[in-house]
Formats: structure tokens, sequence, C-alpha cells
């Protein structure tokens, strides 16, 4: 399991979405209840506003090469694709 220090230093401390540096959390970028897993390459850093707004959706922020990877092979394994400027993921 990944330290949460570990998250927010890789993601300089702010939210990926907004860049808040207050009231921060980390966020699945794919939801656990959408089957994604508790490692570091699905965490991003949210503020707390940004983490609500998203809710249980697939949405990321992070640019980091390991986490886009995790996500675009996820959309692929389940049939959909990858799509808009940052990776969003739709139905096929």
């Amino acid at each position: 399991m990944c330290k949460r220090r570990n998250v927010f230093g890789r993601d300089g401390f702010k939210c990926a979405k907004c860049g808040s540096l207050d009231d921060l959390t980390i966020d699945h970028v794919v939801p656990r209840s959408l089957g994604g897993e508790n490692r570091q390459r699905n965490y991003q850093t949210l503020c707390r506003q940004c983490n609500l707004e998203k809710g249980a959706s697939v949405a990321l922020y992070v640019k980091h090469r390991r986490v886009k990877s995790y996500v675009k092979r996820f959309a692929k394994n389940n049939g959909l694709h990858v799509a808009g400027h940052y990776v969003d993921l739709v139905n096929a």
C-alpha cells in the first residue's frame, strides 16, 4: 500500500484538477467500485471539493506516465476507450 505523502509529493502537494493547496485528499482514478486497484498508479491528489465533484466516475487529472498507462490499460481491458484532453473514459 502506498503512503499518502508519496502520492502528495508526486503530485506536488496540490490538487491535480484545480491546483488548490488546501484540504487535500487521495482519490482513486478508477474507483474501487469499478474495479480500480489500491496502488499508487491508481491514485491522484484532489482537494475535497474536486473529489466530491468527481464522485465515482473515472477522471484522470494527473499527467504522470505510469498513471496514464494504468488507466489506458484498464480502459482497453474493460471495453472502453480513452477520449478527451485529460484521460476521460467513456463507453465504446
